[in-house]
């Protein structure tokens, strides 16, 4: 058992009188009599849907002018009693976190799920059209590798889903897909946020490699690129914020993750003159999993292909508008690839609002 730090006495003193005091309101009569018959009648209900925390919430906002202190102060008898965060956030067993846009089900999750796999394979053969292969890498939730580590009751939802079915409608339109789930497992993503770690980056890279090595794609120009493993880190996570426990996140078990990050140095030069036109036999396109260089999918993608990539991934708008963009641009000609890897998220199978404005609401 870790103890606690001396500079984490003040804090847990605040998460033990903030609890005290919130239990106290809550099952005892001394003031809290509506509170606690709210609870008495409808105890499941508010805990499932959130309704008795945001009303703790608008309570103590509105009564405490210190807005930092005040967010601590309900955000842990909340997560202590009621295993809660704010809206965006499920929190599962021992410190997991995981995003809700990873456990939601939205009416035509099915007709948009095939909407989305037929604009992968249209796209896929367009490329195909201009001499470009594409290996599609079908990234499962974490929520599904994970599944044992959710609530009990949101398992089913995350390993139900439309991610089998996307993976075997690629397969049997042809496409060259890698479904990432054969190599993932829990350990290699982040507890407290969305992403892989560089491990698992390095599984997915390695396993895509595999892939274009059985299909013969072995025509690209090849480069040496070695791994350089950077001194270890400490990473917050994008889904703590959804939890502010302020300084007693560590002691209450959403302590900050260690990682090493990754790049690639190339091992042959430069790969070309001043005046060359550059020869990047790769490109890259996906989200956050492939555009943030802390993950270092791109620098195992270097390693394993043994080819120069251009990282064309963008985060936060999923992975089918940077890709209609690159498609739509300059630059597939003004570099063009001979193989295009294609990293797709399970969640923006489904999920509403992110897919291309033009086509789909």
């Amino acid at each position: 058992m870790n103890l606690p730090r001396r500079r984490d006495i003040p804090a847990l003193v605040l998460v033990l009188l903030s609890t005290a005091g919130f239990a106290a309101a809550v099952f005892t009569d001394g003031g809290g009599g509506a509170v606690r018959g709210a609870v008495a009648d409808s105890a499941v209900a508010g805990v499932l849907d959130g309704s008795i925390a945001a009303a703790i919430d608008d309570a103590v906002e509105r009564a405490h002018p210190f807005r930092g202190i005040a967010v601590s102060a309900i955000a842990i008898p909340r997560y202590l009693l009621f295993r809660q965060g704010n809206d965006g956030v499920v929190v599962g067993r021992n410190g997991w976190l995981f995003t809700d846009e990873e456990i939601q089900v939205h009416p035509g999750d099915v007709a948009r799920r095939r909407r989305r796999t037929a604009f992968v394979v249209d796209t896929v053969n367009a490329l195909a059209g201009r001499g470009i292969a594409t290996v599609v890498v079908a990234v499962p939730s974490k929520a599904r590798v994970a599944a044992h580590l959710l609530p009990p009751r949101l398992r089913g939802i995350a390993t139900d889903g439309d991610f089998p079915a996307f993976v075997g409608d690629l397969r049997s339109a042809g496409v060259a897909v890698v479904d990432a789930g054969g190599v993932l497992r829990p350990e290699l993503f982040f507890a407290r946020d969305t992403h892989w770690r560089p491990d698992g980056a390095g599984a997915v890279a390695a396993a895509v490699a595999a892939e274009v090595e059985s299909r013969g794609w072995n025509s690209m120009e090849r480069a040496a690129f070695t791994i350089q493993r950077d001194a270890p880190v400490l990473f917050a996570g994008d889904l703590r914020s959804f939890v502010p426990l302020g300084a007693v996140a560590g002691p209450l078990g959403l302590a900050d993750e260690r990682y090493r990050p990754v790049t690639a140095e190339r091992m042959d030069g430069d790969g070309g003159g001043l005046f060359d036109t550059p020869a990047v036999p790769v490109a890259l396109v996906g989200t956050s999993y492939s555009a943030d260089g802390r993950w270092g999918f791109d620098a195992f993608l270097k390693a394993d292909l043994r080819a120069d990539v251009l990282n064309l991934a963008e985060p936060g708008g999923g992975p089918f508008v940077p890709m209609a963009r690159y498609l739509g641009g300059t630059t597939i000609d003004e570099v063009p690839p001979q193989l295009v890897v294609w990293e797709i998220p399970e969640r923006y199978l489904t999920l509403p609002g992110a897919f291309l404005p033009s086509t789909e609401s």
